[in-house]
């Protein structure tokens, strides 16, 4: 394997490959070939599952249990019932 030697790099750069290593527990070394290698498209970013729990958050069982005591009634509703 080669080694490539990259100089004066921007402290802002350097700040940013060192948040990413510590983030993933990683060497500079490694985070540096993980960005060039995605960078290149040589390896495909893992995209989080599409559960919209960010945009819309997640019930705990007790919040659920108290939603359907308040609505309990809306099941008593039957077809025709609107008259």
């Amino acid at each position: 394997m080669k080694s490539i030697t990259v100089h004066q790099l921007d402290e802002e750069l350097v700040s940013e490959i060192e948040k990413r290593a510590n983030e993933h527990s990683t060497s500079l070394n490694r985070t540096i070939k993980q960005l060039l290698r995605q960078a290149l498209g040589l390896e495909k970013v893992k995209k989080p599952a599409v559960d919209f729990s960010d945009l819309c958050g997640i019930w705990s069982a007790v919040e659920l249990k108290e939603f359907e005591e308040i609505t309990e009634d809306l099941n008593l509703v039957k077809a025709g019932d609107w008259s």
